[in-house]
């Protein structure tokens, strides 16, 4: 008998839900963008290969030099011919020089911007999840927070929304360190010291990325992963590293989903 796919978990609340729709849109973005980038550079290639074997005449230039420059057009094409003289080509051949290698290098642009995505669907599932929780088990709400009578009598029609959203906000502000607390102390969840260990280190890089675009503080090159390379101070995120970024983040929350499932559904 041919064996059975394995059935995808879909988990039980709304936030995992939600979040594998982010993780499919991610994936896709990786995808897809790649695609793009990698099709802009395969232009500039072709041009610079028109252009590389160009090189400027040696010494000063001349007081009298004048550009020579002009397109020819044949009868019945599209294409253009550019006629220039040897130092006038090889500043083109420069600015198509320096575009291809910004071009090459704004893959890692397009990884940056993903991986405080990811990061970002984390918090995201989080939030969602008690959100949906604290709507599904009212007693979640008795905590030590306060709230005067002056916000009571304010929202005496509407207070155990208010009350949820005063939490919600409060989750939103989390270090990572507080949420692992939060988790702990609300639902009794914990990560494996090493999925934790993991999670401190993608969110140390999402922080990088988000607070400074990338850029490193000489104290901070010893902590940065050395699957990461730096360059300029610069962080360089690989299409690799993502995707060790996304499965990790993925299997850290359908962790949490599993546990929720069991306890309240």
């Amino acid at each position: 008998m041919p064996k059975r796919k394995p059935k995808v978990y879909i988990g039980s609340t709304r936030a995992y839900g939600r979040y594998l729709d982010h993780h499919w849109r991610t994936g896709a973005l990786l995808k897809v963008g790649l695609l793009g980038l990698g099709q802009e550079v395969d232009i500039w290639k072709t041009m610079y290969k028109k252009v590389r074997h160009i090189k400027a005449p040696r010494g000063p230039i001349p007081k009298t030099y004048q550009p020579q420059y002009r397109e020819e057009r044949a009868d019945g094409s599209d294409g253009v011919t550019l006629i220039m003289d040897p130092r006038t080509g090889a500043g083109h051949r420069k600015l198509i020089e320096e575009a291809l290698t910004d071009y090459k290098k704004l893959r890692f642009h397009h990884f940056s911007i993903l991986a405080v995505s990811i990061w970002a669907g984390f918090e995201t599932y989080i939030s969602m999840l008690f959100q949906e929780l604290l709507e599904m088990v009212p007693a979640m709400l008795k905590t030590s927070n306060t709230i005067t009578f002056h916000e009571a009598i304010d929202h005496q029609d509407d207070l155990q929304p208010y009350i949820i959203d005063r939490i919600l906000d409060q989750i939103g502000h989390f270090t990572l360190k507080e949420m692992l607390s939060y988790l702990k102390s609300r639902i009794n969840f914990s990560f494996t010291p090493k999925r934790e260990k993991d999670l401190e280190e993608y969110y140390l890089i999402r922080n990088i990325l988000s607070h400074s675009s990338g850029q490193i503080r000489p104290t901070q090159r010893q902590i940065i992963p050395k699957a990461l390379a730096v360059v300029d101070n610069e962080i360089r995120i690989k299409k690799s590293y993502l995707e060790k970024m996304q499965l990790g983040i993925i299997s850290a929350i359908t962790s949490i989903e599993r546990h929720v499932e069991q306890k309240f559904f």
